[in-house]
């Protein structure tokens, strides 16, 4: 998935088709697509040895709710579903998405050891060799 302009657009296009048929997203539909951009976090950072540019993807979701939160009527149920995912302040920093973000940033820094990387014992060693 990639940012543009701040946001994902396709996520925010998703949210206009939601807004056009009834008149308001809602918490289905906004469930329904902050999921999406949830699965495709973790896609993207599935693996990755290194947790660079996360925090943009946890803004980049947040700001595309807010936006068509600006643009388009959202239900009751639809902020509620909200605040589930992004958390009370809709910034992405508590709810599931924070719990996804602690997640990946815990699983590649356990992933990523480096070849460069020598204990201080074996380092100690080698050197009066």
């Amino acid at each position: 998935m990639k940012i543009q302009d701040g946001v994902f657009k396709p996520l925010l296009a998703d949210l206009k088709k939601a807004a056009e048929t009834g008149g308001q997203i809602t918490g289905a539909e906004v469930e329904k697509v902050l999921k999406k951009g949830l699965k495709g976090i973790r896609k993207e950072f599935a693996g990755a040895d290194s947790e660079k540019g996360l925090a943009g993807y946890r803004n980049a979701l947040a700001k595309t709710f807010r936006a068509a939160d600006r643009n388009w009527q959202i239900s009751k149920t639809g902020y509620a579903a909200a605040k589930e995912i992004l958390g009370a302040k809709l910034d992405g920093k508590t709810g599931t998405l924070a719990a996804l973000e602690k997640e990946l940033r815990s699983s590649i820094k356990s992933d990523s050891s480096t070849p460069y990387s020598v204990s201080k014992a074996r380092a100690s060693r080698s050197v009066g060799t």
